[in-house]
């Protein structure tokens, strides 16, 4: 009984771990060819934000849907952040509290909805090519 109390507050206390730990944004390097491209982070709704100029390393909100690379006279280069994350690994205690005892689905919930579910590259390089 002891240890099912255990294993119950384990999970009570880890739930939403990948948000508590990881938490909503992560830092990640720009880098372009030429440099001193803007970074413009694109949301889901479209709302655009300029992060910076390249190379340079921002905090970056892990439901951004791509990045743009803008240069005067080079042509936009898109980077579909969101095609490249990867599952946080906290993500998976919520897993397992969900498999257990489907404690963990509303931190799954949770961690799906901040984005904290999710690992961004933690560089990005493109290059931009010369208008004619």
């Amino acid at each position: 009984m002891k240890k099912l109390i255990f294993i119950c507050a384990l999970i009570l206390l880890t739930s939403s771990c990948a948000t508590l730990f990881k938490g909503t944004t992560q830092m990640v390097y720009f880098e372009s060819s030429p440099p001193q491209a803007d970074v413009v982070a694109v949301q889901k709704d479209g709302t655009k934000t300029t992060l910076g100029k390249t190379p340079c390393t921002v905090s970056v909100h892990k439901k951004t849907r791509e990045i743009e690379f803008v240069k005067s006279d080079y042509y936009d280069e898109k980077y579909p952040l969101y095609a490249n994350k990867k599952a946080e690994g906290w993500y998976y205690v919520d897993c397992v509290g969900t498999v257990c005892a489907l404690i963990g689905l509303p931190s799954m919930i949770i961690d799906i909805a901040t984005g904290a579910a999710y690992k961004l590259p933690n560089d990005v390089k493109v290059e931009l090519k010369k208008k004619q």
